[in-house]
């Protein structure tokens, strides 16, 4: 039987725009996605893992986190990554916990400042704004597409994503 792919829940936006940025550690070249949380509530509950991806929700199926344990020079340079056009917002649940999936494909930025991290080669039938640096595309189907993270930040010794949390921390806001 094929794999029916990530599934989805989207609905309209119930929440203000949430922060998240990616990290590339560069002493374990790894790239980590920290994602705001919504609520008090939103601590990690259940994952979908690849043997180079790990992707982390709250009980809710809400994305907290995410890893890509490939370093970068392995991502695939596109001269032109497809960022669509048209985004909206919306709230992303995830259906699907605690199983594995396929390693997804890892495409970049000849600058490495941006990744798209693609799970399925079906067609893009929506995009939505995730956070101010993450984009998610869907399928027809409302399968999860593809994450792409804008704005990566290069981070030694984890400083600067510990910055971002206690960023978030100081605004009262919970990280996971």
């Amino acid at each position: 039987m094929a794999d029916p792919g990530i599934r989805l829940r989207i609905s309209a936006p119930t929440d203000l725009f949430l922060q998240g940025r990616g990290f590339y550690q560069l002493e374990e070249d790894s790239l980590y996605l920290q994602l705001e949380t919504v609520t008090e509530k939103g601590h990690f509950f259940s994952y979908l893992e690849a043997p180079n991806c790990r992707l982390d929700f709250d009980i809710a199926g809400r994305l907290l986190f995410l890893e890509i344990n490939a370093a970068r020079h392995t991502w695939h340079v596109i001269d032109n990554l497809d960022l669509p056009t048209s985004i909206g917002f919306a709230d992303i649940h995830c259906l699907d916990f605690r199983r594995q999936i396929p390693d997804p494909f890892l495409s970049t930025t000849s600058d490495r400042s941006s990744l798209t991290i693609t799970f399925e080669s079906s067609p893009v039938a929506r995009a939505f704004r995730l956070s101010n640096s993450v984009i998610i595309q869907t399928t027809a189907e409302d399968c999860l597409r593809s994450i792409t993270i804008t704005d990566i930040v290069d981070d030694l010794a984890g400083q600067e994503i510990a910055a971002f949390r206690n960023e978030l921390a100081a605004k009262g806001k919970p990280t996971g």
